[in-house]
């Protein structure tokens, strides 16, 4: 049901709404993903873990730069026209990568500190959050720093017949 009004709410957004609201929409169904994802650790198991962004943040990350510098690569450019419709599989490869490499930071920083408890795990998982930070926003040749990879063309749905970026 949730995934219904996922695709329900990103196909008829565009139509009722303009595309600041539709922007807002996309951010909120990030952040229900990420509340869930809270919930489940502390709601569930008891677990009072502060590393959330970081790993949304690297497998964001992963998942951009898989999808940025391919199409660089591939494309020579990240508006290419053909990258609309050859790019899907780029996303598709950088959302598996990020997600694999979020799921392994994750599996990484918790085997170590499945004995914590309480604080300890607090404490573990919010150094890990600002390691991935302080490493974010200093790698400036992978990264671009604070300011983010740049340049992407507006989200798009994946058929051209559709979509509210193709020109």
């Amino acid at each position: 049901a949730c995934v219904a009004v996922a695709v329900a709410v990103h196909f008829l957004a565009p139509m009722a709404v303009n595309d600041y609201w539709v922007n807002v929409l996309r951010r909120v169904g990030v952040f229900i993903v990420a509340a869930v994802s809270l919930n489940i650790v502390n709601g569930f198991t008891g677990q009072f873990s502060m590393g959330h962004a970081g790993f949304m943040a690297l497998g964001g990350y992963i998942a951009a730069g898989v999808t940025y510098y391919g199409s660089l690569y591939f494309h020579g450019s990240v508006n290419d026209a053909a990258f609309a419709i050859q790019g899907v599989t780029l996303m598709l490869v950088g959302l598996f990568l990020g997600a694999t490499v979020a799921a392994g930071a994750g599996y990484l920083v918790g085997l170590p500190s499945l004995r914590l408890r309480g604080d300890y795990l607090a404490i573990v998982t919010l150094g890990f959050g600002e390691i991935v930070r302080s490493v974010l926003n200093t790698w400036l040749s992978v990264t671009k720093g604070p300011h983010g990879l740049l340049g992407f063309p507006p989200p798009t749905v994946w058929w051209p017949s559709v979509g509210d970026g193709f020109n």
